[in-house]
């Protein structure tokens, strides 16, 4: 691994970031079509999302608008139905 030459920080282990087309990096999380069901309530409906490295995202929405649910799925807590 080579190490980030603007500010000699080393990289994250196990970290390999190559550009896609454009130049741009690729992203760090990407989920596309995530959707989750409890019972009969849907959570999770279709979500796309993208993080890139260096980016800062912020998660807001109303109470019982899927905020949690979506963590909880990008942390391994939850299994999506459908989607990666």
């Amino acid at each position: 691994m080579v190490a980030d030459t603007d500010t000699d920080r080393p990289p994250v282990a196990g970290a390999v970031a190559r550009p896609e087309r454009g130049g741009a990096p690729p992203p760090a999380l990407r989920l596309s079509g995530v959707s989750k069901t409890f019972g009969g309530v849907q959570a999770l409906r279709s979500v796309d999302f993208e993080v890139r490295q260096g980016e800062v995202h912020c998660l807001a929405g109303e109470n019982g608008c899927g905020k949690s649910t979506l963590i909880k799925i990008v942390t391994g807590v939850y299994t999506p139905d459908a989607g990666a």
